[in-house]
């Protein structure tokens, strides 16, 4: 038996008969909000249980591994009798940084964090002065003999140290989401060495240095 009712539409029907596409199911479809939609992320959440895990979590393996490889490489064909370098002592000699940071060591000589009596004690238990001493000027970030060849095949101003820079920005861009609104500023970081984007500020505490910006503490 026939029948003179309409085919169901495959959209929306107006008054005047115009069908609107797509349907009700595809237009109306219920979306979750994120978890969490600031702050640390649920993968760095899940990851940390103690402190080696945060510090992994902004130094990534990865990022060790290739500091110790290029130390290697520029300690074998700069220093006799070079003594390789592994991830764990690259470890201990950020740590150490950071150490010296936490202790505003800033204008204090390394050889007094490792004096006895006076110094740190954790400094001479981590490594000897003289090694410590060793990797700061064998440390590097990239392979020296073939940095001219990318240079010429792209320039950069952060040749040195681009591998690790961007696994560091994309590990960055997984642990952590920041707010919509965030205040930062300019602020000049003293450096004395060679950059090629070195800049002068003579309004600043330190009038020449390197100028990043930051969350005002």
């Amino acid at each position: 038996m026939q029948t003179d009712d309409p085919v169901p539409s495959s959209g929306w029907t107006s008054k005047s008969g115009l069908e609107w596409s797509p349907t009700d199911a595809d237009t109306m479809r219920y979306i979750a909000p994120p978890i969490k939609a600031t702050g640390p992320t649920c993968y760095a959440i899940d990851r940390i249980t103690n402190l080696e895990d945060s510090f992994e979590l902004m130094v990534t393996p990865e990022i060790v591994k290739h500091i110790m490889e290029m130390t290697n490489l520029h300690g074998r064909h700069t220093v006799k009798n070079w003594t390789d370098t592994d991830t764990t002592e690259i470890k201990a000699y950020i740590g150490l940084l950071i150490l010296a940071g936490v202790y505003r060591s800033r204008n204090e000589s390394t050889a007094n964090l490792w004096r006895d009596g006076t110094g740190r004690p954790i400094f001479a238990a981590t490594m000897a002065h003289k090694r410590f001493s060793l990797l700061s000027t064998v440390i590097r970030f990239d392979d020296k003999q073939t940095r001219q060849a990318r240079l010429v095949r792209q320039p950069d101003k952060l040749v040195a140290i681009r591998v690790i820079w961007d696994k560091w920005l994309r590990q960055l861009k997984s642990v952590f989401i920041p707010d919509r609104e965030i205040t930062i500023d300019e602020k000049v970081i003293l450096f004395r060495g060679r950059c090629p984007f070195q800049q002068a500020m003579l309004k600043k505490p330190f009038r020449s240095g390197l100028k990043i910006w930051v969350h005002p503490q």
